[in-house]
């Protein structure tokens, strides 16, 4: 069927708006869709205009008309559709031309009113006030009269990603664009590391007067009071007010994460991916008890990885891309047996895998590509019997690739070990390993 409208989602956490109806994703990541009404705007995802058309309705809408059941976004109802289409091409090295995926739904009911627990707002108050606000209070604003979207009405991340602030014809510069003498771009847009400006919950604090659009509150009103979840982008609550989910990548958030994350004690998901955040990782960042995903990949985060708690819910942790350079603490595989997923690439770790690998037993993929790593291979690997990506690439491992490694991974099916000093004979892959992907290129 057809999808009824614009479908707006965060990939990975991160907000996507390039797709109308559909959003794609590929076998080989672990990607995380999230579904939600766009509360700045009064967009959802499930409401088409009375005309039944690919059109937003409600009060908020960019150009408002009239919904199935009325104008007010907060009382309406109706019909989530999801589309699953998979490509032909996909199935080329699929066994019998078959191929498995794991779709999991997550239905959370909606908060009334907020009513944050005040250790979890005190925490996204600080959060706020000490790793976006301080840019924030910088942020150019441009003409506040002009309508939402306009590029010239206030600086916006996704004008300046797109080029639209630019002097040059490299990516999109906006022809209507009017104030390049106070804010332009000549380059280097799309890197988070030089976005300037955090906006998170910057919207909030400019469209919630009704009665002058260019009044800026001082504060996000989301974290006033009692606190009101719906109020927070980004933030994700269940019905009691928790915080269970906090999506902020991609935000220019900067500086060192508070303590006070240790309060978010309902936490089972944080992404801050992609951002220019500092110092150590704190160790209160594994402190809730049902923290199940964790994603800091491409941040500045340095000194030691620290250890979750003991046996720690964790099933994916992210640590790509960062400054970690005080080795891989063994802390990772035995406090957190559950681990399914371990991306620690673009490191400077120069330590060995350490043999307590062996207790990640629930380990699907582990992702080290130039990730420091030294020695050779610890032969406890072979307990890794559900590991089905194990990617090594540029690292500086050496000796032989052991067949008893290849015996024990059994669910194998993608190997990357390219650029190494792997040295001695190939192991023999055995006929019943589902192996789909080998890379062994430049070795010895």
């Amino acid at each position: 069927h057809v999808v009824p409208h614009y479908v707006s989602a965060t990939v990975d956490g991160q907000f996507s708006a390039d797709y109308n109806g559909y959003n794609y994703f590929t076998r080989e990541s672990a990607t995380v869709y999230t579904f939600e009404p766009d509360h700045t705007h009064g967009r959802d995802f499930y409401h088409t205009a009375s005309e039944g058309t690919n059109v937003f309705c409600g009060e908020g809408a960019l150009y408002p008309r009239d919904c199935v059941v009325g104008t007010d976004p907060a009382i309406n109802e109706g019909w989530a559709y999801l589309t699953l289409r998979s490509l032909a091409d996909d199935y080329d090295d699929a066994e019998s031309g078959v191929l498995t995926a794991e779709l999991t739904f997550t239905v959370l009911q909606r908060t009334e009113g907020g009513g944050i627990p005040l250790p979890q707002l005190r925490a996204l108050r600080e959060l706020y006030e000490s790793t976006c606000k301080p840019s924030q209070e910088q942020l150019p604003l441009f003409d506040l009269s002009k309508p939402p979207l306009d590029v010239n009405r206030h600086w916006t991340s996704e004008h300046h990603r797109a080029g639209r602030y630019s002097f040059e014809h490299t990516l999109d510069p906006a022809e209507t664009y009017a104030h390049q003498a106070r804010f332009n771009t000549s380059g280097d847009e799309r890197n988070y590391d030089t976005l300037p400006y955090c906006e998170w919950l910057f919207a909030s604090r400019l469209d919630s007067n009704s009665s002058d659009p260019t009044a800026v509150l001082p504060g996000p009103p989301g974290l006033d009071g009692a606190g009101d979840c719906q109020q927070l982008a980004g933030v994700t609550c269940d019905h009691n007010g928790n915080v269970v989910e906090l999506d902020l990548n991609g935000l220019a958030l900067r500086g060192e994460l508070p303590s006070s994350i240790a309060d978010l004690t309902s936490l089972e998901r944080l992404a801050i991916s992609n951002n220019q955040l500092s110092g150590q990782l704190p160790p209160a960042i594994f402190s809730s008890p049902v923290l199940k995903r964790l994603d800091v990949t491409h941040n500045h985060f340095s000194g030691p990885i620290p250890c979750p708690a003991d046996d720690s819910p964790l099933r994916q942790l992210d640590l790509s891309q960062n400054e970690f350079a005080v080795g891989l603490p063994g802390c990772l595989f035995v406090a957190a047996p559950r681990l399914e997923r371990l991306a620690i690439n673009y490191l400077s770790l120069n330590s060995e895998l350490p043999a307590e690998i062996k207790e990640a037993t629930a380990l699907k993929e582990l992702l080290a590509d130039h990730a420091g790593l030294t020695g050779r291979l610890p032969g406890e690997m072979h307990c890794l019997k559900r590991l089905t990506r194990l990617s090594l690439e540029r690292n500086h491992l050496s000796g032989p690739f052991p067949q008893w490694a290849v015996d024990g991974m059994s669910s194998l099916r993608e190997l990357r070990l390219s650029f190494n000093g792997f040295s001695g004979p190939l192991p023999t892959f055995p006929a019943s390993l589902p192996l789909e992907r080998v890379y062994l290129d430049h070795n010895r």
